[in-house]
């Protein structure tokens, strides 16, 4: 599946991915998580399901502004063998050291 709309959010990516169990591949053009990077109870436990029934493998993030993007991709779809990133926007390295 490809998903063309810019920045999308993290309950946007939960419905669809809720709705479409046996989804193997995924194409993103970029996400758009909350800024204090806490989610709330309910968005941890559809965190949890959906990292349980997920089946994709595949994953193709054209634009990632965070590199917290990728470990939340990590968690929610845990049998991913496969991570393309096309484009790595400017990040403050210095906030990762």
């Amino acid at each position: 599946m490809e998903i063309t709309e810019n920045n999308l959010s993290i309950s946007e990516l939960f419905e669809m991915m809720h709705h479409l169990a046996d989804l193997i591949s995924l194409k993103i053009y970029s996400l758009s998580l909350p800024q204090s990077r806490d989610f709330t109870d309910e968005e941890e436990g559809d965190l949890y399901l959906i990292s349980e029934i997920s089946k994709v493998t595949k994953i193709n993030l054209e634009e990632m502004n965070d590199i917290e993007e990728v470990y939340f991709l990590m968690d929610l779809c845990s049998r991913m063998n496969y991570l393309q990133v096309d484009s790595i926007g400017i990040m403050d390295m210095f906030n990762y050291l």
